[in-house]
């Protein structure tokens, strides 16, 4: 899918087999899936195409015959000339972000969100989706918004409902980086 005036791209991972209700709310409206891997369950994707489009990659976790067609990373195309390259651990990556056109960088494993620019590249892991590894973690998943050139990363907290958003930033790539 391709939209020069506005995308909007659910990011998952680490469902590890558990869906929950408000991660199909929080996705509903986007314009495809990208799950980080660790997904669990093939109906995890199953239920995630219901909503839209989805790319998925194999976690470590991923390791039964029915995650044989995950990749272990993968390019999305997210613009006219520019794409995403998704891992699920940032650690393996074997590719050279600044090489090309990459605009975003996702993965998981730690279960933590997090997002930040490196010399033009957003890197973004929307921390896990389905279980905590440290009680402290929270439950989240990452909405990307684009309205040209600003890209808004939102993280979504998936256990308390009186609170959706847990974190909001805008990047911008400066015009030396595009």
């Amino acid at each position: 899918m391709r939209n020069s005036t506005l995308q909007k791209i659910g990011i998952v991972s680490d469902t590890h087999g558990v869906l929950h209700s408000k991660l199909i709310e929080s996705l509903e409206g986007v314009d495809w899936i990208i799950h980080a891997g660790d997904v669990g369950d093939v109906s995890i994707l199953e239920a995630l195409r219901a909503i839209a489009p989805v790319s998925a990659v194999r976690g470590n976790h991923d390791r039964g015959m029915e995650f044989a067609d995950l990749p272990e990373h993968d390019f999305i195309s997210i613009g006219e000339d520019s794409y995403a390259y998704v891992l699920h651990d940032l650690k393996e990556i074997q590719f050279d972000p600044w090489a090309g056109r990459c605009e975003l960088v996702v993965s998981g494993h730690t279960h933590i969100p997090s997002c930040f620019v490196d010399r033009g590249v957003i890197f973004l892991n929307p921390g896990s989706a389905g279980i905590r590894r440290e009680s402290e973690h929270m439950l989240t998943c990452a909405i990307l918004v684009r309205v040209e050139p600003t890209w808004m990363v939102r993280f979504v907290d998936l256990e308390n409902s009186e609170k959706s958003e847990c974190n909001s930033i805008s990047v911008q790539r400066s015009k030396k980086d595009t």
